[in-house]
């Protein structure tokens, strides 16, 4: 019964977060999928910044063409540990 008073009282700010968790994942397209599936898979950092040539995250070689498809759309991913990556400008 506790419960269900409880679900019943937080039912109308939970609708809310999640409407505006909705309209804020407007245009993000797959990102944030890919964002929130890395982070239920136990990765601490989803998003990390290339050094150099290399992966923020697995410090891994990313291939020039992965470089430059990343440097041109500003993100993309890690071809070896799937991490999100940036450049930062």
């Amino acid at each position: 019964a506790k419960y269900a008073e409880t679900t019943k009282r937080y039912e109308p700010e939970v609708n809310s977060i999640k409407a505006r968790l909705a309209a804020a994942s407007e245009g993000l397209g797959d990102a944030l999928n890919v964002y929130l599936n890395l982070k239920k898979s136990g990765v601490k950092k989803p998003i990390v910044k290339i050094n150099g040539e290399n992966c923020g995250g697995c410090n891994m070689e990313v291939d020039a063409n992965t470089l430059s498809r990343i440097r041109a759309a500003g993100h993309g991913r890690c071809p070896n540990c799937g991490r999100i990556l940036y450049e930062q400008r």
